[in-house]
């Protein structure tokens, strides 16, 4: 049985090396950091083999002004429809004669 009035084992410190571990390596050094841009050179950079295309303008005749924009559209108004089509009238055309 353990007397739990016994001083406590021993233990090593911290300067003391565990002999089960082995020796911590040297700490890596700083990281670069990421948000930094990469270094830019010295000299400027090449220009490219193929000369750039001037620009060019679009088809069309820039003298002319562009129009003006339309205006509402007058009203429509809807034809004069009569209210009867012309022709005979139903009083001219007896129905009740017999036709023969």
């Amino acid at each position: 049985m353990i007397d739990p009035n016994a001083a406590p084992p021993p233990t090593p410190g911290p300067d003391v090396p565990d002999p089960g571990q082995p020796p911590n390596p040297a700490p890596p050094g700083p990281a670069p950091p990421v948000h930094d841009p990469p270094p830019q050179p010295d000299r400027p950079p090449k220009p490219p083999d193929i000369p750039p295309v001037p620009p060019q303008e679009l088809p069309g005749n820039p003298d002319t002004p562009n129009p003006p924009p339309p205006g509402p559209a007058p009203p429509q108004q809807p034809p004069d429809i009569p209210q009867e089509l012309p022709g005979n009238s139903p009083q001219e055309i007896p129905l009740t004669d017999p036709r023969g």
